[in-house]
């Protein structure tokens, strides 16, 4: 984690900061919620421009700190977060918005610290007869973390209004996000494509004439590297070694989605 260090003895008010943070989106539920996200926000991030990085010196920052940062920060009402609150506060914040409100603020950036590639996908719950009841999922590739979920009733095709949706409520749609052959559609990718998003997503049987397609053009290229794999059961070694070209960028001309 790399950032630009400002003295922890600064005196200069920062409300407007706060202010700024306010308008983050805050995916704690309501019910039993104790502190601002703005003022946590507020201390970890003096906090790590002041050198601090892993979990704990954060926490012990904003405790040793916290009549300080009450006083800078404009927010008396400020508390100290427990060290087990810390992560699960700092998991549902979009690293990508904060870190926006950072550099408009301080001109500098917290490196290390962005969602990275999220996997968004519906999982049917146990018990369930047929899939009618499931969860929609997105799942960090970094720490399989979650990062948001919903529940979701309905048929299959359900899913993909509802992962429109969630990419639009979390902000994932400015994001990395990776997806399922039944979001290989325009409408879907074209929304992450005008939010500056990226995506990879799976192409499968169900578009015969685009899978040709593009697995000519994957055919045709000249591979970067291989994979091999090495599986060993039922009495027998299987080694498979799989040729990776370049990405294959395809583009519909009337929306433009980044679509690898």
């Amino acid at each position: 984690m790399e950032c630009k260090a400002i003295p922890v003895q600064i005196t200069k008010n920062l409300t407007s900061f706060v202010a700024k943070l306010k308008k983050l989106k805050d995916q704690r539920d309501n019910r039993g919620k104790r502190h601002s996200l703005a003022f946590v926000l507020g201390g970890v991030v003096l906090a790590i421009m002041s050198g601090r990085s892993s979990a704990s010196s954060i926490y012990r920052f904003i405790k040793n700190k916290l009549e300080w940062l009450k006083r800078v920060l404009g927010a008396e009402e400020g508390q100290a977060i427990s060290r087990a609150q810390l992560p699960r506060i700092l998991a549902g914040v979009d690293w990508n918005d904060l870190n926006d409100l950072i550099e408009e603020q301080f001109g500098v950036r917290i490196e290390g610290q962005e969602q990275g590639w999220v996997a968004v996908d519906g999982k049917t719950l146990r018990g369930v007869t047929g899939q009618k009841e499931r969860l929609l999922l997105a799942v960090s590739h970094q720490g399989r973390q979650i990062v948001a979920q919903r529940p979701l009733t309905g048929p299959k095709k359900s899913e993909i209004t509802a992962v429109r949706e969630l990419l639009a409520e979390t902000g994932l749609e400015k994001g990395q996000t990776t997806l399922d052959a039944l979001h290989f559609n325009p409408t879907t990718l074209g929304q992450v494509n005008r939010n500056g998003g990226q995506v990879i997503v799976q192409l499968k049987e169900n578009q015969p004439q685009l899978l040709a397609q593009l697995s000519q053009e994957a055919t045709e290229a000249i591979p970067l590297v291989s994979l091999k794999t090495v599986e060993k059961g039922h009495g027998r070694l299987e080694i498979r070694q799989e040729p990776f070209s370049r990405s294959v960028t395809f583009n519909w001309s009337h929306v433009g989605p980044r679509a690898v």
